[in-house]
């Protein structure tokens, strides 16, 4: 999983750096993170969190 994360990560600062050439690669960086971080939560919340703890209690949330 982190291998994967990982070539994700570099892949999205790839992308943002063609759209975004005025960008330093602390900036690339931090927005690469915070798009994997959004990709991340999804995972977990839409797809491991209600296997884990029924559909039921995620209409709580």
């Amino acid at each position: 999983m982190h291998t994967i994360f990982h070539r994700a990560h570099t892949n999205f600062a790839n992308g943002l750096a063609k759209i975004n050439t005025d960008w330093d690669d602390e900036m690339l960086y931090q927005n690469a993170r915070k798009i994997l971080i959004g990709v991340w939560q999804n995972i977990v919340y839409g797809e491991y969190l209600p296997l884990i703890i029924g559909q039921p209690a995620m209409k709580y949330h």
